[in-house]
């Protein structure tokens, strides 16, 4: 085969493999039997296995709109293995990254400089689901001006669009989605405004194995 068939090769293979694991997760069987979500459990690295497929998914996307990804170096070789449903918490770094694609705008920094970005990374918090019950809380940040405060309390409601979603698609469900499989997963998801743009994040436990910085 030829380069250029075998590069469309093997995007049709990695097309395929987000669908398969998209629908998996999605019409489990379990699910419906039992009426909620149900988690199928496995190791993995957060980095690796579960932000960058969905940041190659999303590339084109995000480069047509000029916005650069900033990756960081504590997230490189995940040291800290997670037990996660990891169809799920893929689809959940979908939507953020989705979202991103669609609400990004470009701010001049506190430098003079001009940014457009979608950055993530992560965090340990000693004690915050009690004592010696770490937590580690996982971001995803965009540029752009802050969501109003008055819509903020409602960001992870069923059916939540903003004032600023008109043209942009969406139906209004991906935060609640967010929301119930962060906390089927034991975690709590959230909002914060931050310096030049908006942060989302969700913590989840920390194991109780040793992990390093």
């Amino acid at each position: 085969l030829c380069r250029t068939s075998k590069s469309s090769y093997r995007e049709i293979q990695e097309h395929h493999r987000y669908i398969s694991l998209f629908l998996e997760s999605l019409c489990r069987q379990d699910h419906f039997e039992q009426g909620h979500l149900v988690l199928k459990l496995k190791e993995c690295s957060v980095d690796r296995e579960i932000i960058a497929p969905q940041l190659a998914r999303y590339h084109n996307r995000l480069q047509a709109r000029g916005i650069e990804i900033e990756r960081p170096a504590d997230m490189i070789d995940e040291e800290i293995p997670l037990r996660v449903d990891v169809g799920l918490l893929s689809q959940v770094y979908a939507n953020f990254i989705s979202n991103a694609a669609k609400y990004t705008q470009q701010v001049r920094g506190a430098d003079g400089r001009l940014r457009k970005a979608l950055a993530y990374g992560r965090e340990i918090i000693p004690d915050y689901f009690g004592l010696d019950e770490d937590g580690i809380k996982f971001n995803v940040f965009t540029t752009g001006p802050h969501i109003p405060q008055e819509e903020r309390d409602a960001l992870f409601q069923e059916g939540y669009q903003g004032k600023d979603s008109n043209n942009r698609g969406g139906s209004g469900h991906g935060l609640n989605f967010i929301k119930q499989v962060v906390e089927i997963h034991g975690g709590k998801v959230g909002y914060e405004p931050t310096l030049e743009g908006n942060n989302f994040y969700f913590i989840l436990p920390l194991p109780d194995a040793s992990y390093s910085f």
